[in-house]
């Protein structure tokens, strides 16, 4: 176990113990203490991407606390990175307008959908004793690509 690595754990163990002396009375930890623990965690590395995946299904104040807490976090540790993943909601869209620097569509993985399904479908045609026809398979391809809207 390198150095960094028993760091970043006693910074987490220290949070916890914090936690345990008060009796667990705020059992979450707060966005300031998140991101707090963030950039301690963050000093030992040259770059560091954090993911933050569907944030659409969060509720719209946390969305916009989520938001600001990793605005303020770009700002202070330069080193780290933000990739957001969400489905279109104007809030988001107006929240991450003011720092967000890219934008991709969920349309814009329409034709990969595409090909992928063509392509496991044509791998499952291999396995089957009776084909599926090729209306069938293109309705298949329809339905899939319909509802998948792009994600």
């Amino acid at each position: 176990m390198s150095q960094d690595q028993r760091s970043i754990q006693q910074d987490i163990v220290t949070l916890y113990e914090q936690k345990v002396i008060s009796g667990f009375a705020s059992e979450k930890i707060t966005y300031e203490q998140a991101e707090e623990l963030l950039t301690t965690l963050a000093q030992p590395y040259s770059r560091i991407t954090l993911i933050l995946d569907a944030l659409d299904e969060c509720h719209k104040e946390t969305r916009i606390d989520l938001i600001e807490t990793f605005g303020r976090l770009i700002k202070e540790v330069p080193k780290v990175k933000v990739l957001v993943s969400s489905r279109y909601d104007s809030d988001i869209k107006h929240q991450l307008e003011k720092e967000a620097n890219l934008g991709i569509g969920a349309t814009e993985n329409e034709e990969d959908i595409r090909k992928f399904v063509v392509t496991t479908i044509a791998q499952d045609q291999q396995r089957r004793r009776i084909p599926i026809s090729e209306e069938l398979r293109a309705q298949i391809v329809q339905v899939l690509d319909d509802k998948s809207n792009g994600m």
